[in-house]
């Protein structure tokens, strides 16, 4: 009788483990989530249960990029001996957020003969979340804007909790103050 030789059945990967998810924001559309526990040795596939994304790598870890906003994905890896995992947890990609409405102002005060600058008060949109720039400048929380002399000035709004920015800006335009007529007199 000959000797036969039985290989060991090739192991089944563990599901990727859910690293860093990052959500798409005003300034990025699309998400992304890093996978882990990937097999550290041999090359691998990871595909979304839906086959829609595939990436081939290698190394225990790996970014999964440009992810659909408002979508629910779930990961499995095939390793080099064909074996695949089930299926990860689930990685909810949150919609993009949206910008603040654009901003409503006036100029409330000045220029004057006593006080040569102007305020403008921001009167829309309001809110807890909400800081207002002037220019591009360091947005703060206040709704009023002081100290300001002749020339043009933009205002927008931004929301804290997600960084979006008012799409169109209001511009206001600050006078000089006018001259005054000359008065002689004569004796």
């Amino acid at each position: 009788s000959a000797d036969v030789a039985i290989n060991s059945a090739p192991s089944v990967p563990n599901a990727p483990s859910i690293g860093l998810i990052v959500q798409p924001t005003c300034n990025a559309a699309t998400g992304s989530v890093t996978l882990e526990t990937l097999p550290s040795s041999g090359s691998w596939n990871v595909s979304s249960s839906d086959n829609t994304i595939q990436q081939s790598g290698s190394g225990s870890s790996v970014i999964i990029a440009n992810l659909t906003p408002g979508t629910t994905y779930y990961f499995n890896v095939t390793n080099t001996d064909g074996c695949k995992s089930d299926n990860s947890l689930s990685v909810v990609v949150d919609p993009v957020p949206s910008p603040p409405s654009d901003v409503s102002a006036s100029i409330i005060s000045g220029p004057t003969c006593v006080d040569p600058t102007a305020t403008v008060e921001i009167s829309a949109p309001l809110g807890g979340t909400l800081s207002y720039s002037m220019d591009g400048g360091a947005p703060q929380s206040s709704v009023l804007f002081s100290g300001l002399t002749p020339g043009s000035y933009s205002f927008t709004a931004i929301d804290n909790s997600t960084g979006c920015e008012s799409v169109n800006p209001i511009v206001l335009q600050v006078n000089p103050l006018s001259d005054f007529p000359s008065l002689s007199v004569s004796q």
